[in-house]
């Protein structure tokens, strides 16, 4: 078979399905932002040779990280169909898939198309969903800019067509940032034309906060200065001298840190001649974050650097 056409499937360990919150991953990095987990008695080897410590495989996988919340686990990700075949092709997109974390059965898929990008089809569900331990919903944000609310058992509660709504520009090669929830707000961002105060030209890293309950737009925030490249960090939220900060990677090749309630910038840092993809981790008042791109003051790719 042509690897071209199929999708890595996903694997369940036997570690990641504990009952109750302990056994929630609900958003990239998991509960502390981090990838840290605290759970107790972690497998510590597994091979699909004779199923060592594995619960469960489904067929079904892609490039992106599942997320798990309340007992089911979700994944955005391309469509089975073969683009190389023109039969198969108009049906081909993306999809949300539920499994029920202990059984690996599907519980429920939702399929859509994808639009109004040169993405190519490998990197179809790119971006990580992010769960609510509150409300139970689960986001996504497709390759094309779809961005959706689901309830645990598949029912759409709002979304927004990134694109039309919000002059959001499609990268080419499929770096889709993962939202994020924090208190009443879900978070995203996305490079962005033409749309409200910062959408003029040039283009800008934009964060956008939306009610996670009913998708009204809360704020808009766009630090840095003009893109130099598109990029996929996730960032984190931290309360560092009593200020509660979003802060990421921006497009700019800076780290910016702007309030996470109310959108205003508060500072930047700037790094790289290109975006930065690394997602920050937060200790005390040091942020740490590295890259791999040209280094601003040097001909060196690459760093790692506390601020």
């Amino acid at each position: 078979m042509k690897t071209s056409a199929y999708l890595l499937g996903l694997v369940i360990l036997a570690f990641a399905v504990a009952t109750g919150d302990a056994g929630d991953w609900a958003h990239w990095r998991g509960p502390e932002q981090s990838g840290v987990s605290r759970e107790k008695g972690l497998v510590d080897s597994w091979s699909l040779d004779g199923n060592q410590n594995v619960l469960w495989t489904s067929p079904i996988g892609g490039r992106a990280a599942p997320i798990v919340l309340n007992g089911r686990v979700y994944l955005n990700c391309r469509t089975h169909h073969d683009i190389n075949d023109p039969q198969q092709l108009i049906q081909a997109g993306e999809q949300v898939v539920c499994w029920d974390a202990a059984t690996g059965d599907v519980v429920w898929k939702d399929q859509f198309n994808v639009f109004q990008t040169d993405i190519p089809a490998p990197r179809v569900g790119w971006a990580s969903m992010v769960g609510d331990p509150e409300t139970g919903n689960v986001y996504v944000h497709s390759v094309d800019g779809l961005f959706r609310c689901y309830t645990g058992d598949g029912k759409v509660v709002w979304e927004h067509s990134l694109l039309e709504q919000y002059g959001k520009i499609s990268g080419y090669g499929g770096r889709t940032m993962t939202p994020i929830i924090d208190e009443d707000r879900v978070i995203i961002s996305f490079l962005a034309l033409n749309w409200g105060k910062t959408g003029a030209p040039p283009p800008k890293h934009t964060y956008y906060a939306f009610d996670k309950r009913t998708g009204k737009l809360l704020w808009v925030s766009a630090p840095g200065g003009r893109p130099l490249d598109t990029n996929y960090s996730c960032p984190v939220v931290a309360v560092i001298n009593g200020t509660r900060m979003l802060i990421g990677g921006n497009g700019d090749g800076g780290l910016h840190a702007i309030n996470a309630r109310t959108g205003e910038p508060i500072w930047g840092f700037l790094m790289s001649k290109r975006g930065l993809n690394v997602t920050p981790v937060v200790e005390g008042n040091n942020v740490f974050i590295a890259h791999g791109e040209d280094n601003i003051d040097s001909i060196a790719f690459g760093r790692i650097e506390c601020i």
